[in-house]
């Protein structure tokens, strides 16, 4: 991972949700994870900005109770790992929502020139990504990812 050009920050959310996320979690058959730049409105979206902030996010029923353990590794354009996150949650009779994300930062030269060109130090970030989501050491989801400046 080069830290110089990438400062990759993952948050993570576990929490009981609505009967209404419950529905539309079973519709994939307990789980369903997807690619999203707003947690608000949670659109499922393919194509990102290098401003913006990357989300994966996972709704998973059924959930045997007790503790689990969530894990994404983002892989970049070269088809190397650039980053990694892990988070340990405890999951009770609810549906849980499960979050990650990434944001891509240029390195100290890249943030000088960004004001004139977006792309200036994150050239190596541009193209197709992917991402894999685990959950308690399986694949649960692979979703693939464009970036441009």
């Amino acid at each position: 991972m080069d830290g110089r050009a990438l400062n990759a920050v993952f948050s993570v959310l576990v929490a009981g949700l609505t009967a209404a996320h419950t529905a539309s979690a079973s519709a994939g058959g307990g789980a369903e994870v997807y690619l999203t730049k707003d947690l608000e409105l949670r659109e499922h979206v393919e194509n990102f900005q290098c401003s913006d902030k990357i989300y994966i996010y996972g709704l998973f029923e059924g959930l045997e109770q007790g503790e689990h353990r969530a894990e994404v590794v983002w892989i970049n354009p070269g088809g190397r790992p650039q980053d990694r996150a892990s988070h340990r949650f405890f999951a009770g009779d609810s549906t849980q929502m499960v979050w990650f994300w990434l944001k891509l930062r240029p390195g100290t030269g890249g943030r000088f020139l960004s004001a004139i060109d977006p792309s200036a130090g994150m050239e190596e970030f541009i193209g197709f990504w992917n991402v894999k989501f685990f959950l308690d050491g399986e694949l649960v989801a692979e979703r693939s990812f464009f970036v441009s400046c």
